[in-house]
């Protein structure tokens, strides 16, 4: 048995998307870094977006809440702006990307083989 095949499916290809988040955020910054708003909003979302993955691959399955609502705060910017398509005009392409992306990845994390996975460990181990 591989290393990997101890995950199931949905957890690896998630857990894969949201790496390429943080891949296409640095990306982003070397080819458009005038696109960036703020640095640290960018060094921020990279790391989080790893530290996720990361996190989920571990068994941290209060994670994909906290992605969640990190979903729900994107959209309810977009809702506090003058209109929705104005708020989406503020924003560069990798960011609405990323986002896209990680709601696919959030979907991912909340199939039933996912949740077997996230159970597994939570639950001590039987002696």
């Amino acid at each position: 048995m591989s290393y990997f095949e101890r995950f199931p499916r949905p957890l690896l290809i998630g857990t894969g998307l949201l790496t390429f988040n943080s891949i296409l955020l640095i990306l982003w910054w070397i080819a458009f870094p005038s696109n960036v708003p703020s640095n640290g909003a960018q060094v921020f979302f990279i790391l989080l977006w790893f530290g996720a993955a990361w996190g989920l691959l571990l068994g941290e399955g209060w994670i994909r809440i906290g992605l969640v609502a990190l979903l729900i705060a994107f959209v309810w910017g977009l809702h506090n702006q003058p209109s929705f398509l104005a708020g989406l005009a503020n924003i560069n392409a990798a960011d609405i990307l990323s986002k896209l992306v990680a709601l696919v990845a959030v979907v991912l994390f909340y199939l039933p083989t996912s949740r077997e996975f996230f159970k597994s460990h939570r639950e001590p181990a039987a002696e």
